[in-house]
């Protein structure tokens, strides 16, 4: 045994990857309780792969915001086709009227945490071009477009948002957020947990950013009260829940 990273994986000397933790899929479909349909996409040229998530019965005129939403897991667990990210994306979606694109980045140990990265951008990117797919093509106002994820998604998510604003990658995994460089966007909104193991992390990239520096932009911070690590996945139905989810 080379490392043990139980209850998520572990790797063996020989290379063996070993992943405890069984992660179930379910399909893209209609979802009758949200009226939201996804179907999943392959990104032209590469192995990459997107859930698109639209809401229904838009009319052909419609043109709604677009959020690329990046899933967490430590970089080497879920994917953009887990249930909890399904069952939330569904409700995002319906809730703010918005259209989603979930990327299916590669996962560690098989690939090096910068692939989460890389994958990410690109999805991003692609969502973001001429006529890359139907859906987004119809009904995507790319005048308001959001980043947004949880955990390590919500690390990855920062990236993104440093590669819009023309610079690279200024925050490493685990350790909070880089240098103050310009960001691609006008607002952040900061989403902690009371009983988040990592809230420090999050309350100190809050600090940062409303010091101001080259960024100008307004950031908000958002607490929620005697709850934990990315709550609203495994609870979604909770009255925390819902109040999160129309911030």
């Amino acid at each position: 045994l080379l490392r043990d990273f139980s209850p998520r994986i572990k790797i063996y000397k020989n290379g063996t990857v070993e992943r405890l933790y069984k992660d179930d899929t379910v399909p893209a479909s209609y979802d009758p309780k949200t009226r939201v349909r996804s179907r999943d996409v392959t990104i032209s040229n590469s192995s990459l792969s997107a859930r698109n998530y639209v809401p229904d019965n838009l009319s052909k005129k419609t043109k709604i915001p677009l959020v690329i939403y990046v899933h967490g897991g430590g970089f080497c667990i879920y994917s953009s086709s887990s249930p909890i990210y399904h069952n939330d994306l569904n409700s995002l979606v319906s809730e703010a009227n918005v259209i989603a694109v979930s990327p299916g980045y590669r996962l560690a140990p098989e690939f090096p945490i910068f692939v989460c990265y890389e994958d990410s951008w690109a999805v991003a990117h692609w969502a973001t071009a001429h006529d890359p797919d139907p859906w987004l093509a119809r009904w995507t106002d790319l005048t308001r477009v959001y980043f947004a994820g949880d955990s390590v998604g919500a690390n990855i998510t920062h990236d993104m948002a440093g590669r819009a604003g023309g610079v690279g990658n200024e925050a490493e995994p685990g350790n909070g957020p880089g240098p103050r460089k310009e960001l691609g966007c006008g607002r952040v909104l900061v989403g902690v947990t009371e009983k988040d193991i990592w809230k420090g992390i999050w309350v100190k990239y809050y600090e940062v950013l409303k010091e101001g520096g080259e960024w100008k932009g307004e950031v908000i911070m958002w607490e929620t009260k005697s709850i934990g690590h990315v709550f609203h996945l495994y609870k979604p139905d909770c009255h925390e829940a819902k109040e999160l989810l129309k911030h």
